[in-house]
């Protein structure tokens, strides 16, 4: 299988850096893009450690990029902010939502926008009002052809008095009409279609996209061998019974999935346990290598080729986020950088289109 793509930046970890990573790209108006990341501090990188959202800047289409400016700041009642996504709202003013988790266990996601290109933001609107756990992703946040705007969340259940947070997970869509003044549960959870037993996952990690007819395509990660597959032909309202994609085997790592004019394009890591595989050398307990980057022409239905992105097995690649610059691509994600740690450093990619001919 062919390998496409160069490094045009490593966020490499170092001192009182030790995560970077799970970003979103928006195009700014005047050229520039984007990539907001979390950037951990202090010297643990788990996800309840320290953490702000930071941006850096490309004037170059990706090829060089500025050095970090914070953008959210975690305080003494956050424990961090995580998982950015970028986006446009229908004013065409700049919106962010990302993940706010509180000292007392909560995580919900927090919307903001800004009226000068990110030079400042409004206050920032919780989303829900809630002290329950939900997780949310990095570029997986949509504005659909109706204007309304979509959050793809994944509840997972708090418990005693430490408040610990169940792995299965339920998938749930969070809506806003009026371009983000209010939002709404816009529809009941929805839940794998087997006996908690057979799944202890659940639905997790949830990623959208709009087909061309306006109807909706969900994916959820889980532990049933491959991405789980629902429908909505209502804006989110109601949803199909989940069932497997077989072609997305991918359970223990999200998809990462963005739709640009009538192509969708998906990174993921195929297949990343099986009988005779040597298994992940980083971490044998994660598999999240090798990386791979597909193209459908045909709204999602049939991805006709495949690419490696990252082919070495002692690394491994996960979150990762797409942007569509015309005839090039910028994915980012996690990468490993030799560190024996999944988490940690975040690379971006630039692929041609010729490649991928």
């Amino acid at each position: 299988m062919k390998k496409v793509g160069k490094q045009v930046l490593m966020l490499a970890t170092g001192n009182d850096n030790p995560r970077n990573g799970e970003g979103d790209f928006v195009r700014l108006s005047d050229g520039r893009i984007m990539y907001a990341y979390t950037r951990y501090s202090g010297d643990d990188w788990n996800d309840h450690c320290p953490a702000d959202i930071v941006a850096i800047y490309s004037s170059d289409e990706g090829e060089s990029w500025t050095r970090e400016k914070v953008l959210f700041a975690h305080d003494e009642k956050t424990k961090n902010f995580m998982c950015a996504n970028l986006f446009r709202t229908n004013a065409e003013k700049l919106g962010i939502i990302y993940l706010r988790k509180d000292i007392n266990g909560a995580a919900v996601p927090c919307f903001s926008y800004s009226e000068d290109e990110g030079k400042s933001w409004s206050d920032a609107i919780e989303c829900i009002n809630s002290d329950k756990y939900y997780v949310l992703e990095n570029g997986k946040v949509i504005r659909l052809s109706s204007g309304r705007i979509l959050i793809p969340l994944n509840y997972h259940p708090l418990s005693g008095d430490n408040r610990e947070i169940s792995f299965c997970g339920e998938m749930v869509f969070v809506a806003s009409d009026d371009d983000g003044k209010s939002w709404f549960f816009v529809c009941d959870p929805v839940c794998i279609p087997y006996d908690v037993q057979n799944s202890g996952a659940g639905l997790q990690e949830t990623v959208v996209y709009e087909k061309n007819d306006g109807s909706l395509r969900a994916y959820s990660r889980t532990d049933l061998f491959c991405q789980y597959e629902s429908t909505s032909k209502d804006g989110g309202c109601t949803w199909s019974v989940p069932v497997p994609n077989v072609f997305f085997s991918s359970p223990l790592s999200p998809l990462g999935l963005k739709k640009s004019n009538r192509t969708v394009y998906a990174v993921f890591n195929p297949t990343p346990v099986y009988t005779s595989r040597d298994g992940d050398k980083t971490n044998p307990l994660w598999h999240r290598t090798p990386l791979v980057l597909s193209a459908s022409s045909d709204d999602g239905a049939n991805f006709e080729k495949v690419f490696f992105l990252e082919d070495d097995p002692d690394n491994t690649y996960c979150y990762p986020a797409i942007f569509d610059g015309g005839d090039y691509l910028l994915v980012a994600y996690y990468h490993s950088n030799d560190s024996k740690i999944t988490l940690s450093s975040c690379k971006i990619s630039k692929i041609m289109k010729s490649e991928m001919e």
